[in-house]
């Protein structure tokens, strides 16, 4: 009887929480912005320069040069691996990760 009187009581006090935000928001007739009137959006370019998007590219082309040679290490014999291959694996990893980044 305790669990039902307990678990009945939870579900009013949730819904009446609902509710009362449901009926806070629909009474406010203009959005009320987070950080002012004043404040303008960054535009794209400005946007690159604070989250240092360059950074980003440099660090998945590494990434990706690096799952590219330890791919062509791992699926070459040992009697056939050579430094060119693997120099293109690698190129060819930090290329497709930009690329997808790019695209």
């Amino acid at each position: 009887m305790k669990k039902n009187v307990l678990c009945s009581l939870l579900v009013l006090t949730l819904l009446v929480g609902m509710v009362g935000t449901s009926f806070a928001a629909s009474t406010v007739s203009t959005p009320v912005l987070p950080f002012g009137e004043e404040l303008v959006p960054l535009s794209q370019e400005e946007l690159d320069d604070v989250e240092g998007a360059w950074g980003a590219h440099a660090a998945a082309a590494v990434v990706g040069a690096a799952i590219g040679g330890l791919s062509y290490w791992t699926s070459t014999a040992p009697a056939e691996r050579n430094w060119t291959d693997g120099l293109v694996a690698c190129a060819v990893g930090a290329m497709s990760t930009l690329m997808g980044k790019f695209l």
